[in-house]
Order: structure tokens, then sequence, then C-alpha cells
């Protein structure tokens, strides 16, 4: 097992090299370090929540040198949030994933202990096959111009043998009564069904307050929930919460 000391020598040379570089690849840092790239992934993970890095695709770069002007307060806030996340997983946990970027940042936060991946988002399944510890059911997706994706979903999920034990999907707007609403589309039965049948659910929210455009109910107030609220950048607190 790995001494706090060692992991704390390889984040120093991780920081050492961005100074030096200003940007470095996971697969880079992987090589020359001599482990894992979900080892080096999960390094990533804790520098950034500790405001040393910033994430972009394929690695690193040092935090003074912003890309595109872009704040990173969304980056800290879904950091924060997949972090409360994987703090209550237990190993063996079944988990359904409707959360692109909130997805990739979880995955990366997984310890090395064994968890069970259902969702239909490509980009998810490539990161977690670069973890041996996570197996992977993929929902499909018709890449078809007129496919019907949330049909092909829907057939896939109803025949899993397994029980999902968590739920974490990206939603509109919750109620005060807990119910969760999302806009309209293919893909509200998916997400519905999901939220029904998991014994445990995290919804991220982008809207406290009801929005002016179509929504459709995907969840009651029935079952253990956390949900975050995502905040503006000129607001105090990195994001909202009600249990």
């Amino acid at each position: 097992m790995l001494t706090s000391i060692q992991v704390a020598s390889r984040h120093s040379a991780i920081l050492a090299q961005l100074q030096e570089r200003g940007y470095i690849s996971t697969d880079e840092l992987a090589r020359e370090l001599n482990v894992s790239v979900h080892t080096i992934r999960r390094d990533l993970n804790i520098l950034e929540c500790q405001h040393q890095l910033r994430r972009c695709h394929g690695g690193a770069g040092e935090l003074n040198k912003p890309q595109d002007g872009k704040s990173i307060f969304g980056a800290e806030q879904i950091m924060a949030i997949a972090k409360a996340i994987v703090g209550e997983l237990e190993a063996g946990s079944c988990l359904y994933v409707d959360s692109q970027t909130l997805g990739e940042v979880l995955i990366g936060l997984l310890p090395e202990e064994s968890y069970y991946l259902i969702t239909q988002h490509v980009e998810l399944i490539v990161q977690a096959q670069k973890n041996p510890f996570i197996g992977i059911f993929f929902l499909g997706r018709d890449l078809s111009p007129d496919g019907d994706n949330a049909s092909i979903q829907m057939s896939m999920a109803k025949k899993l043998s397994r029980r999902v034990d968590h739920c974490i999907i990206e939603a509109d707007y919750i109620d005060g009564d807990g119910n969760v609403f999302d806009p309209c589309s293919q893909q509200v039965a998916v997400k519905k069904h999901f939220l029904t049948c998991s014994r445990r659910q995290y919804v991220v929210c982008h809207h406290e307050v009801l929005p002016d455009h179509p929504l459709a109910k995907i969840g009651a107030a029935s079952h253990p929930r956390r949900a975050f609220f995502l905040r503006q950048p000129t607001e105090n607190r990195v994001y909202g919460e009600r249990v």
C-alpha cells in the first residue's frame, strides 16, 4: 500500500512538471512516474480540488493559465459534488450515471474497489474502461440520424438483472415536495425508470426557481435523495444542497 509520503512525492513531481511545461497529459505522467493512468487521474482530481492545477481534456495545465478565458467556478462545483457522492458509495455498488460532466469527475475519483457502471454516455464508458475495477453496462445508442435512443435504452434497462444502488442524474428543477422535473424529451422515460428503481438518488439541478420552459415530472419524493443546486459564479457558496 502506498504511504502518504509516496503520494505527496508524486503530487510534487506532477506540479513540478506542470511548472516546467505548462501542460502535460495523463499518459505522459503515468509513463514518467511509473504508475497507472487511473492513479494519475485520481492525483489530478485531488490537486484540482486543492486549486493547484486545472483539469483539461487528456491531462492538466497550470492554474494560472486559464484556457479560453473561462471561469473555473463550474469545475469547482462539479468536483465538490462528485466528492460528496463518492464519499457515500459502498464498494460493489451499482451506479446509473446520466451526467457526462459530473460522471467524468466521479469516475476519476472512485477508489480502487469494485463498482458497476450503467450509462448511455460513450465518453463515460471510455473512461471507465481504463479502470479494471469497474464493470460496465452500456445502454446503447442508435447512431443513425433518426435513431430512437430512448426506446433502445429503455429496452436494455428493463433487462438488467442487477439492482441499481445509486442513480446519479442532472435535472432542471426539484419542487418543495421533492418532485423532480426535466425538459420534455425522449430521455425522460429512461431517467424516470432509474429514479424509480434505484435505492438512492443524487440529482444535480440547474434551477432553484421554476423555469419557464415545459417540464415533465420524472421522479417523486419516495426514495432517499440528495439534491445539489448549481450556483452562479457571483454567489458565495460552491453549490446549494437539499437532503
